[in-house]
């Protein structure tokens, strides 16, 4: 019976988000030349399928847009080789749309698990809150849902002491970009040492097998040796990865990240590398402060509540840190909202840092509003406000002696009012 109902709630949502789809699916289809990032993703594995290996990172080819993802990621990719463009494009945004769901149902069925009461209410409304970045994800065909499936898993692995779980989620996330790898942070402070060495070894040896198969494939159809091949797979993915910003000015305010409004703010005042060092000083003390409060809860990361905090302040660190952030890479934030609404779904702060996510937007706020609350870094604002409310929530949830799931965790003590 818990089966059944379990797959009625991924159907539901994953009809959902398939529903949010459908306009960016009408697009994708009708109109071929509308530009879509995902159209790199199809050009890569054309290429990758004629073994035009000198084409897959190539700045002179593709300019501005080239396949910035690392070479292990061309598994993933190459399938959409065999489909034309505009049915390519369909299928990615639909399975997009059902990663979603599956990252959605997998947060609801990790609260269940921990016998918590309306995780099903709080895993929608999160997703409500966020359905702005959701819409911009299928728009511009982003990899955002396989992101956030990975952040709902790795923080599943967390809380359900499934060590291999959060390590293989975070190691897929970081393939593709390589700041989603901080969500397995809250896992190196959980899990025995012998547990995290275990499980280094084993995705280490698969990402240099595998690494090595794409070597003899290459080698097959280049004239290239094993060795040369597998040397030139990195050696032209890294500059790809070192050159970033060169791709996008990162002091657009469309970029919504720290360093987009250190770049905004210090612009006409500091140099470039006086604003870089700022930004590294501050991604530095804001992980080193999520790490020490890791450390401080370390006995207690697998308990329901402290593991979704713990996964959220990780997620929300993907967003604060990355180079750039863009809309559709705060589709991540379902999971910090969904662990704040679990606390306490009337929460006001939790209420008004949701609506303005809503509310932040063109067709809300008319296109000149807009572009003055993104210039101004006003989005930024929120996403600090959600770092701070999980700080604040995780060091509450810390002081309490009892789990969330009502298993005694230690002895009990008369509550402090």
């Amino acid at each position: 019976m818990k089966r059944l109902v379990d797959r009625r709630i991924f159907v539901i949502l994953c009809v959902i988000f398939l529903t949010l789809a459908i306009p960016s699916i009408r697009k994708a289809w009708l109109q071929p030349d509308l530009y879509f990032d995902f159209d790199v993703y199809h050009r890569t594995a054309m290429r990758f399928l004629r073994s035009e290996w000198g084409s897959i990172w190539n700045l002179v080819l593709d300019g501005n847009c080239p396949y910035r993802y690392s070479p292990w990621t061309l598994f993933f990719v190459a399938p959409l080789g065999f489909f034309s463009l505009p049915v390519a494009r369909g299928l990615f945004i639909a399975v997009t749309a059902v990663l979603f769901a599956w990252g959605v149902r997998t947060l609801v069925r990790t609260g269940e698990e921990a016998r918590q009461n309306g995780a099903t209410a709080a895993a929608l409304l999160a997703s409500f809150f966020c359905v702005r970045y959701v819409l911009d994800t299928f728009r511009m065909g982003q990899v955002n849902g396989v992101l956030f499936v990975c952040f709902a898993f790795a923080f599943s692995g967390l809380a359900t002491r499934r060590a291999g779980r959060a390590a293989v989620s975070s190691t897929i996330a970081a393939l593709f970009k390589i700041g989603p790898g901080v969500s397995i942070l809250p896992a190196l402070f959980a899990f025995p040492l012998k547990t995290q060495l275990k499980w280094i070894l084993r995705i280490t040896a698969t990402l240099l097998g595998s690494a090595l198969a794409l070597a003899l494939v290459r080698a097959q159809t280049s004239p290239d040796s094993v060795g040369e091949s597998f040397t030139k797979l990195f050696s032209d993915w890294w500059p790809m990865v070192a050159g970033d910003s060169q791709f996008f000015e990162a002091g657009h305010y469309g970029n919504q990240s720290v360093k987009g409004a250190i770049l905004r703010a210090g612009l006409g005042h500091l140099s470039i590398p006086a604003m870089d060092r700022i930004w590294l000083s501050a991604v530095a003390s804001l992980v080193s402060f999520t790490s020490f409060q890791f450390y401080r809860a370390r006995s207690r990361l697998h308990e329901f509540r402290i593991a979704s905090l713990a996964s959220s302040l990780a997620v929300t660190l993907f967003v604060l840190c990355m180079p750039h952030t863009f809309k559709f890479n705060c589709s991540a934030l379902m999971l910090p909202f969904f662990a704040l609404l679990m606390i306490d779904r009337k929460d006001p702060v939790v209420w008004v840092l949701g609506i303005l996510q809503l509310v932040f937007s063109r067709d809300l706020v008319g296109g000149e509003n807009y572009d003055w609350i993104y210039k101004h870094s006003l989005p930024l604002l929120t996403y600090l406000g959600i770092y701070i409310w999980l700080i604040v929530r995780f060091n509450q949830a810390v002081k309490t002696n009892l789990s969330s799931s009502g298993i005694q965790t230690e002895p009990a003590t008369p509550a402090k009012r």
